[in-house]
């Protein structure tokens, strides 16, 4: 009886949703695709150039506090997404790709869409956090936390979707994931974070009007970044309704199927807007003056990207050497084995030289050296005292 009216009720959605677009079940034609395709190369072109620009900016950004990281990572995971999806869609243009490069293109799209869902989440939940005026946390900790949340289970997603044959063509040559390899893979991270980051962005929201803030030091700034939170759940929206239809009836929209190929990819250049023209594009709008001067830098951003993610790491690699090196050497001194010391006082005031413990060798030769300058105490003190 449970399953017939389950049944009836599925039936019910489907013939509701298909009178509610009263469009023909049908694939798209040739002229179709390739509309999809533009729009799709179209989108992701423009977020590739956002967030190049956006990652330029906060390598040579005069201080990056743990915001700014977390939009660095947000904006390579978008870079990631879009270059892929740019080079799929442009292949698909000229001709079919091979099954290995279905594999390869599938795989790195995936790794950077999930990864935008995730470092979304991780925004959210900062804004909150600092919102709530609780107690510091500490902000390498917290970064390292945000790191394994946001990278691992897009790797882990890979490796199920590659391991288990999970990839397959659509009609239209683009390689996509299989029904339940999609469900666990994309649907349900897809659907996670967006009801995570929607309700976020209403608290946050809700926090702002109150204006109870604590890093987030002004009220602006904190409305920067839910703009970001904003973004996500806009561009992915359609992507959302168009996988629920497409599962219910099997059928395709084609407008839909319009707006979401150029809302998903667009994710990267909507936040390089939000980040240059929002407060937190102070720094990027006193260094370029004049907006002709950021037009032509935004054009030459994944250009200038390469070397400058070299010299990031190559600075940063450097750093992290020099500090360990430092922490060896003063973990080094302070680690010496304590051993019993002889506290025999020799003629000139000093302790004998059997009785210098290492640690305090550079302290000992600096009393050496000076020790001309010392005044000639008696040996040995006057009994009368």
């Amino acid at each position: 009886m449970s399953i017939q009216i389950i049944n009836e009720s599925f039936e019910f959605i489907q013939t509701s949703l298909l009178n509610l677009f009263s469009e023909e079940c049908q694939k798209y034609t040739e002229s179709q695709l390739d509309a999809l395709a533009i729009t799709n190369l179209i989108a992701s072109t423009l977020s590739i150039f956002g967030a190049s620009f956006v990652l330029i900016n906060v390598i040579f950004a005069s201080d990056r506090p743990t915001y700014m990281i977390l939009i660095f990572n947000l904006a390579f995971a978008d870079l990631l997404f879009s270059l892929f999806t740019m080079i799929s869609q442009a292949i698909l243009l000229v001709k079919t790709y091979s099954i290995f490069i279905c594999y390869f293109l599938r795989c790195l799209i995936q790794v950077g869409a999930v990864a935008s869902f995730l470092w979304t989440g991780c925004i959210a939940l900062y804004l909150f956090k600092e919102l709530l005026n609780t107690s510091k946390v500490n902000q390498k900790k917290l970064l390292i936390g945000f790191h394994v949340i946001a990278w691992i289970p897009p790797i882990i997603s890979v490796i199920i979707i590659a391991s288990t044959g999970g990839i397959t063509r659509a009609d239209s040559g683009y390689c996509t994931t299989t029904v339940i390899a999609g469900l666990i893979t994309w649907d349900i991270p897809l659907i996670f974070s967006f009801i995570w980051n929607l309700i976020f962005y209403v608290a946050s929201i809700l926090k702002l009007r109150q204006k109870r803030f604590a890093l987030v030091q002004q009220s602006s700034l904190g409305l920067c970044l839910s703009l970001f939170i904003l973004s996500f759940l806009i561009c992915w929206s359609f992507d959302i309704v168009s996988h629920f239809y497409y599962d219910i009836t099997g059928c395709g929209v084609f407008w839909l199927s319009v707006v979401k190929d150029l809302l998903a990819p667009l994710q990267g250049f909507i936040n390089c807007i939000v980040y240059t023209f929002f407060p937190m594009g102070n720094e990027i709008r006193r260094r370029f003056k004049k907006i002709y001067v950021l037009i032509f830098i935004f054009l030459l951003s994944p250009i200038l990207l390469f070397p400058s993610l070299i010299w990031f790491t190559y600075f940063n690699l450097r750093d992290a050497i020099a500090n360990f090196s430092k922490s060896k050497n003063y973990m080094n001194y302070n680690t010496f084995d304590e051993e019993p010391v002889n506290l025999s006082i020799c003629d000139n005031g000093l302790p004998s030289q059997n009785s210098i413990h290492l640690r305090d060798a550079i302290s000992t030769t600096k009393i050496n050296i000076n020790n001309s300058e010392m005044p000639n105490y008696p040996s040995k003190i006057p009994d009368s005292l």
